[in-house]
């Protein structure tokens, strides 16, 4: 997978991507050797979401042109019914093939799904 970072460089950001080998968070675009872009990010997070809570990788094979298979499909395993359908389709969207359907980190933050809920005995914290 890649991960960005934004440096500045001459008082202007710039952003540098560094490749890591992370087979299991890799989105099907940078699989399929096309352009790195934050959606990519957004896919990875969709993955470490799913193995926390399944504690299984989303996509998984004995060989690796089996995970490049399944990955580029978008063939992953069932997500656990155990947990709210807003987490679950939350992550179903983070695993979208096309990244164009994939949130934005903005987008995700401004879910409803993760606005602080109070109760009317809760104080906030201080």
């Amino acid at each position: 997978c890649m991960l960005s970072r934004q440096l500045l460089h001459n008082r202007v950001p710039v952003y540098c991507f560094v490749y890591l080998y992370c087979r299991y968070y890799m989105s099907p675009e940078v699989m399929s050797s096309m352009p790195y872009d934050l959606k990519s990010d957004m896919w990875s997070l969709g993955c470490v979401l799913y193995e926390m809570m399944s504690l299984k990788h989303a996509f998984d094979a004995s060989d690796m042109s089996s995970l490049v298979m399944k990955i580029l499909r978008g063939e992953h395993l069932p997500i656990p019914p155990q947990f709210s359908p807003e987490l679950r389709d939350l992550v179903r969207q983070l695993l979208s093939k096309n990244p164009k359907m994939r949130p934005s980190a903005d987008q995700v933050l401004k879910m409803p799904l993760l606005k602080v809920r109070w109760c009317s005995s809760c104080s906030p914290m201080r």
